[in-house]
């Protein structure tokens, strides 16, 4: 990957924190590794909802794959193999992070998403990943707020 100057560090580290809370959210209270696994693959969805319409569904799996290989040498059970196809791509993740302790499972999808992330800006620029990517990581409703009438 590009090498990033000091503005775009900030960048980065604000995405970072942007998702750890969006994950965060997505898992809950008390989340174990499924639950890390189906945040994980909540908010991919919304990231492939938002860049399909920029880059495609293969450029989304193609970007994907790629930094699930890169994620691969630090998580092992990320590594993709002959994988290409978008559902068994979505299967494998969960099946991975769910296979790992929880705190394991967090780190292993933040890393991805970071990756992701990184990889996707290094395409299009920091300044159009973050208009994309921004209804992804924005602070999402209080679960309180969704179950009201």
């Amino acid at each position: 990957m590009a090498h990033r100057q000091k503005n775009e560090d900030a960048r980065v580290i604000e995405d970072d924190d942007a998702i750890g809370a969006t994950l965060a959210h997505y898992a809950g209270p008390t989340p174990d590794a499924q639950a890390m696994a189906n945040a994980t693959l909540v908010v991919w969805q919304l990231i492939r909802t938002h860049l399909t319409p920029m880059i495609g569904e293969r450029g989304v799996d193609v970007l994907l794959s790629r930094a699930l290989h890169l994620a691969s040498t630090t998580y092992a059970g990320l590594g993709i193999d002959g994988i290409h196809d978008s559902i068994e791509l979505q299967r494998h993740v969960q099946a991975a992070l769910a296979g790992q302790t929880a705190d394991r499972a967090g780190q292993a999808s933040h890393c991805l998403l970071t990756i992701f992330t990184e990889l996707l800006a290094d395409l299009i620029g920091d300044s159009l990943t973050a208009r994309l990517l921004a209804p992804v990581w924005a602070t999402p409703p209080d679960r309180t707020e969704e179950s009201a009438p």
